[in-house]
């Protein structure tokens, strides 16, 4: 009956050995340049009014005299200064730790305990039974990043309350592969300068991502075997 138990659990094991090996020989197909959720938008072609008593004034391009912010619409460009910088450190210690102790003499013991089997012999004797549990566990994490540069995004929406939806993204090809910044997110218009600029710290809902492909990626990715031993699957 053991045996047929351990041999269920080699099967589980090397069931889950299998498919993680699957996972990890299979191709995992790296971004490519061109993802519609980063493309830029075409603005909307402008409606040309019927002009009247001469007038050169059109609605769609209106703004306050006395308004420094800059009329925006979907499909124009703006430069998003990145001035980004990081600092996380955690670090726990648990530990626990529990005995327990019982000790009895066994004169205490009633006489029909004779009569019992495997009890019979602890009469006239003193037993004791001990337990003892220990855990002790200890984890430190430190991550910095920062990241700097600029890159320019277009419009692709604006919201009721005249904020801007802006995305984009930038690739640079590399001698040994591609490195491609992307970003989206809210920004005020009120947050943009004279220059056309504003700073990646002032984007609401921010979603920014750096990173490459080719050889240099690969090789500091860590490899299937690895990962296998380091994932919740291995059970040691």
């Amino acid at each position: 009956m053991i045996m047929r138990s351990l041999w269920q659990a080699a099967q589980v094991v090397l069931l889950a050995m299998m498919v993680s090996l699957l996972n990890g020989c299979s191709y995992v197909v790296g971004p490519e340049p061109g993802d519609p959720r980063y493309a830029p938008i075409p603005p909307a072609a402008a409606h040309i009014p019927q002009y009247q008593g001469g007038a050169i004034y059109q609605t769609r391009y209106g703004a306050s005299l006395y308004n420094t912010t800059l009329p925006f619409q979907v499909g124009d460009v703006l430069t998003v200064e990145f001035n980004e910088s990081n600092k996380a450190s955690k670090k726990a210690d648990n530990k626990i730790e529990k005995k327990d102790e019982l000790t009895m003499d066994g004169s205490a013991l009633p006489a029909a305990a004779k009569s019992i089997p495997f009890l019979g012999h602890l009469v006239d004797e003193n037993w004791q039974v001990s337990q003892e549990r220990k855990f002790q566990g200890k984890g430190d994490a430190k991550q910095e990043n920062s990241l700097s540069g600029s890159i320019t995004v277009t419009v692709s929406r604006i919201l009721a309350n005249g904020n801007l939806v802006i995305r984009g993204e930038k690739w640079m090809k590399l001698n040994s592969g591609r490195e491609y910044i992307r970003l989206s997110g809210i920004v005020r218009a009120d947050d943009i300068d004279a220059s056309n600029t504003i700073q990646s710290t002032k984007i609401a809902d921010a979603r920014i991502a750096y990173s490459g492909t080719g050889s240099f990626a690969d090789s500091s990715r860590q490899g299937w075997l690895s990962r296998f031993f380091g994932s919740v699957i291995w059970p040691f």
